[in-house]
């Protein structure tokens, strides 16, 4: 099914706005570069520094510990590459996978002290990466495979 006229012109313009970008955040034990969906401006953003820096430094210091936050950001990555392997690498930096990737990473973050609200985001995220697996929900031009 085609996404009416209005809604590609829609995405149009959230590509203009916000063009796919790809971000390493690691190196995979073959050496090969591991693309993170999100990027630590991006849980900022999306979450707050004052949250991730209580979640993420064990030494009750005042700064963000990047280790604790890079280390959830690979595990979101990694997780979401299971369900996107066949739209790789096109769909990075897609508005939708941002939101998602920051979601699951915040989970990973949380570790055991994961709330029910952060968990019933994670949930929705990962239902809807099963949705984009399936083909039931198309994020536009940038998902289709190579």
């Amino acid at each position: 099914m085609t996404a009416p006229p209005v809604i590609r012109s829609v995405q149009k313009i959230i590509y203009a706005l916000w063009p796919p970008q790809t971000y390493v955040c690691d190196t995979q034990p073959d050496g090969n570069p591991l693309i993170a969906y999100c990027t630590e401006h991006d849980m900022i953003y999306r979450f707050g520094e004052e949250e991730l820096i209580h979640v993420s430094n064990e030494d009750n210091l005042c700064n963000l510990s990047g280790d604790k936050l890079y280390k959830a950001i690979a595990e979101a990555s990694i997780e979401m590459d299971t369900h996107l392997t066949k739209y790789l690498p096109q769909i990075t930096g897609h508005p939708s996978l941002i939101r998602i990737a920051c979601n699951i990473a915040r989970y990973h973050l949380y570790g055991d002290a994961v709330t029910e609200h952060i968990k019933k985001h994670y949930i929705h995220s990962i239902n809807f990466l099963k949705h984009i697996s399936k083909g039931d929900i198309s994020l536009g031009p940038m998902s289709m495979s190579v």
